[in-house]
């Protein structure tokens, strides 16, 4: 919004509409804060790991997503349950979609880092969500995001995380439509 000079005349433009609260999130962005690691993480985060969390918490408050590109090895799992734990605040459940060969690994990392959360697999025959606690760290696949997409978006997500996320590249197949109708 503002002045705008048009063909040497200046007209006055304001922002409305969708486009305001767009520009109104992008202007708190400036505003970004340093989060600190939760006392419940069981873990040391180093600086880098720090500025990750802070990152994705500040993306998260305005509501934006992003990808977090560490080489493999560095801590993205350990930075993504901070965070986790940062926002369980919120009252909302987090999910993260991911191949099924890393569903243990998950579960191992949030057992060890996270203990306090509750963590439940919706993988498999006997997936439920019912009865989730606000806190829980929820466990899918992608096939499961793409088979039960109805299911998945009838439950309100504070934090949706895509693990291995080439899954998705293609933003016109299903699953990554499916992924995208998920609110969070």
């Amino acid at each position: 919004g503002g002045d705008l000079l048009v063909d040497g005349e200046s007209v006055s433009a304001t922002v409305q509409g969708p486009i305001a609260d767009l520009a109104s999130r992008l202007a708190r962005f400036g505003d970004q804060r340093d989060v600190e690691p939760p006392a419940s993480l069981h873990a040391q985060l180093r600086p880098y790991q720090r500025q990750g969390l802070s990152w994705m918490a500040n993306m998260a408050e305005i509501g934006f997503g992003g990808i977090l590109a560490d080489d493999m090895g560095l801590g993205k799992t350990v930075q993504f349950l901070a965070l986790h734990l940062a926002r369980r605040p919120t009252g909302l459940p987090t999910l993260v979609v991911c191949p099924v060969s890393v569903i243990a690994n998950w579960a191992r990392a949030a057992e060890r880092f996270a203990p306090s959360v509750p963590v439940v697999r919706y993988h498999g025959s006997s997936r439920r969500l019912d009865q989730l606690a606000p806190d829980a760290l929820v466990l899918t696949t992608y096939g499961t995001v793409r088979r039960q997409a109805d299911a998945l978006a009838a439950q309100h997500w504070g934090l949706v995380a895509a693990d291995e996320a080439q899954n998705i590249k293609n933003p016109m197949s299903r699953t990554a439509r499916a992924l995208r109708r998920l609110p969070a």
